[in-house]
């Protein structure tokens, strides 16, 4: 389990480098508030994955189970998908706890992500 969340970490870790040297505009707004706070930017959209998991994890139909970056179902639906990394994702945005509970910033995100698929 240990060794999983390693691996989880360095993956993410490394997606985060290749974003943060693709991002070659120095005026870039979204650059200038990486480099002022020193993280992801509380106002990410996110992705159609991170946002099934936020709503799903708020609704109380997954949970994180305990002392692992394992997402488990915990009611009816859809099962979790299998991808390394969506919990830790979560957790360096500040989006859950590492107990797997959705915090303010998750739940604004979570708002953020249902306006920019609604339809119309």
């Amino acid at each position: 389990m240990a060794g999983d969340r390693v691996r989880d970490l360095a993956e993410f870790t490394g997606r985060w480098l290749e974003h943060q040297v693709g991002d070659r505009d120095a005026r870039s707004p979204a650059r200038a508030r990486r480099l002022r706070f020193g993280g992801p930017d509380p106002r990410d959209l996110p992705t159609e994955e991170q946002g099934l998991a936020l709503s799903a994890l708020d609704s109380g139909r997954w949970k994180v189970e305990a002392g692992t970056s394992e997402l488990i179902s915990d009611g009816e639906g859809p099962a979790p998908s299998e991808r390394l990394g969506l919990v830790s994702e979560l957790r360096v945005r500040d989006w859950i706890t590492a107990g797997g509970e959705v915090t303010l910033l998750g739940r604004a995100a979570l708002r953020r992500w249902e306006e920019s698929t609604a339809p119309g």
